[in-house]
């Protein structure tokens, strides 16, 4: 029990440690929140909490990204306010309606998840109508929660222009050369941790290396690819990028995740022709970081077909350096859609089988958990329909890693923070 819970705990920290572009974006996250906390106390608005959330949800691979998400976010917004004003007024407030409406409108959320290539439509739409049409289960006046439901429009508007904001003041101004300095520090890893190998390094030489390139892979392609779409969006000229840097990117992810593999499996390296080839990759992984591969090198010799992890980091390598650089006329405009250009709506995803599917499955929870909460008139756990949407309405890989965050920072963030801050703040002023 004790060696699983160090093992997980050392994952947990291994997780957060700096990973390029990972402190730039942060910084931004924080400096968007306590803007709009600082504008939403000053105005004095209500529902602080639901305007800072809506923080987290816009996307941040470029300012034009944040802008599209945000307004689509907003939207969602409108048209959850209106449902709830419309299905309220021509129900007269009847609970079985109120009831029905968080089923159908789950449901539509869970098909517009898969069917859309805008999924912040879809959670915030649920996730907004099963908070607002909680508000109307109290016994306050009509009038009372028609304005508070009003408000709340401005308050998450606050938090969607501070982001916005943020992202394009201090956004990345040079996305070109950044893309750039990214593969570069991607294989200077990797030369890094095969030199020391071909070295034959002691463990205690390549366990910083091999940890270096575990982070860039666990890092993945994510923010590369927020680079990539900012050159896209913006029509900024790629200048020395290649051809292909799309699936370079990809293949460069490809690369570190095989290699972070063969690191951790591998303590060190006794067989002669393994050090050789270590020593070859290092090569070739200094010459793709100068952007000068020396012809020697690439014909040392050619991959082997083995299923091996170094045979496949020499594979993915291979296929890297066998990409031309150059077409016979250099095309300046990348091979991607502006996000302006992209479809909202995924043809035929939205009749599928998997999409209903996964639908029922969130109504079904969602419904479930609103019953519970509404049968035993504890106001403390509504937050419970919130967590069905927030943490399902989501790709099925992700729905348990967003559960697991979801009750840790619960956990922290009330037990720890919350009762720590009422204790060791409001009791000194208190006393004071």
């Amino acid at each position: 029990m004790a060696e699983t819970l160090a093992v997980w705990l050392n994952r947990a920290w291994d997780d957060l440690q700096p990973t390029p572009g990972r402190l730039n974006s942060s910084l931004r996250i924080v400096l968007s929140s306590v803007l709009a906390l600082i504008l939403i106390l000053v105005l004095q608005m209500p529902q602080a909490a639901i305007g800072l959330y809506f923080i987290f949800l816009i996307g941040r691979d470029s300012p034009a990204i944040s802008v599209r998400s945000g307004f689509f976010a907003f939207l969602a917004l409108v048209a959850s306010v209106a449902t709830v004003l419309a299905v309220v007024s021509l129900s007269d407030n009847s609970p079985i309606v109120r009831l029905l409406s968080v089923s159908v409108v789950t449901f539509l959320a869970g098909m517009l998840m898969l069917s859309t290539t805008v999924t912040v439509l879809a959670t915030t739409w649920g996730f907004l109508y099963c908070t607002l049409i909680g508000f109307w289960e109290t016994q306050a006046s009509a009038n009372y929660l028609v304005k508070e439901t009003l408000y709340i429009v401005g308050t998450v508007a606050l938090g969607i222009g501070c982001s916005i904001a943020v992202e394009y003041v201090f956004g990345n101004k040079h996305p070109v050369e950044e893309l750039q300095k990214q593969k570069v520090i991607r294989y200077e890893a990797l030369e890094k941790m095969f030199s020391l190998y071909a070295q034959g390094a002691a463990q205690e030489q390549l366990t910083p290396a091999v940890t270096a390139v575990s982070r860039l892979a666990a890092a993945g392609q994510n923010g590369m690819m927020h680079l990539y779409n900012t050159i896209v969006d913006k029509g900024i000229d790629p200048g020395t990028l290649p051809i292909g840097t799309r699936v370079r990117i990809a293949m460069l992810a490809h690369l570190m995740d095989v290699s972070a593999a063969f690191g951790t499996q591998n303590q060190s390296i006794e067989d002669e022709k393994e050090r050789a080839r270590c020593g070859h990759i290092a090569a070739l992984a200094a010459g793709l970081q100068r952007g000068v591969v020396p012809p020697g090198e690439l014909k040392f010799h050619e991959p082997q077909d083995g299923a091996g992890l170094l045979d496949r980091v020499d594979q993915s390598l291979h296929a890297i350096l066998t990409m031309p650089l150059e077409p016979e006329e250099r095309d300046k405009e990348l091979a991607a859609l502006p996000s302006s250009k992209i479809p909202i709506f995924i043809p035929g995803a939205f009749w599928r089988k998997e999409t209903v599917a996964f639908a029922l499955k969130i109504s079904l929870c969602a419904t479930i958990c609103y019953i519970i909460v509404r049968a035993v008139a504890w106001p403390g756990i509504s937050t419970a329909v919130l967590t069905v949407l927030i943490a399902g309405l989501s790709t099925s890989g992700a729905i348990k890693q967003k559960l697991v965050f979801r009750l840790v920072g619960s956990a922290i963030g009330g037990a720890v923070l919350g009762i720590g801050a009422t204790v060791f703040l409001l009791d000194r002023k208190s006393v004071v």
